[in-house]
């Protein structure tokens, strides 16, 4: 038997007709994991420790290669869990309401105050002409779909992202930034 390190998470070990009888397998137990399979593998598992490979690890795949009457060759790879990424909060990407009339706009901002309780990133109000408001929201947490319904009652969705409000930034003018919500649902 010969073991060494094929990688990182990874080992490599040879065994031989006479070691592959020792350990109790044969080409069937190895594809088909009967018998005692998995108490040999665990054993060449433990014998591959000194070689710094973690038999505890949480996902292991094994490969198996035979080498015609002299034996098999056995990898064992470590792989890890997936990693899970969250996006952050403050990433999120702010959505565009059209209202027709600052009416609609302070209705709309009473309504999200009274409603369900939803963390507001930003909201940032910009004029565009005599009498239409664009609204552009970033909702953290919370009920989001129930959120950006209620502000459709009031006005018509435009579309998301920070492309679109920066054009809406070059041709209307910014009123009040950050905090436009909170500010507008006291009038």
């Amino acid at each position: 038997m010969k073991i060494e390190a094929a990688g990182v998470r990874r080992i490599r070990i040879t065994l031989t007709r006479q070691d592959m009888r020792s350990f109790g397998l044969t080409e069937k137990t190895l594809l088909q994991g009967e018998g005692e399979t998995a108490n040999a593998l665990f054993s060449l598992l433990q014998a591959g420790e000194r070689f710094g490979f973690p038999c505890e690890t949480e996902k292991l795949l094994a490969e198996v290669y035979p080498l015609s009457e002299e034996g098999c060759v056995l990898y064992f790879t470590g792989l890890q869990a997936p990693a899970r990424y969250r996006i952050k909060e403050k990433a999120i990407e702010p959505r565009l309401f059209l209202f027709r009339d600052v009416d609609a706009l302070c209705s709309a901002c009473r309504a999200l105050r009274q409603g369900k309780p939803q963390r507001i990133g930003s909201s940032t109000l910009y004029r565009l002409g005599p009498e239409k408001y664009i609204l552009a929201v970033c909702a953290l947490g919370g009920d989001k779909a129930h959120f950006f319904c209620l502000l459709q009652e009031f006005g018509e969705y435009m579309g998301r992202g920070r492309l679109l409000e920066g054009i809406i930034r070059e041709h209307a003018l910014p009123l009040r930034e950050k905090d436009a919500i909170e500010a507008l649902s006291y009038f």
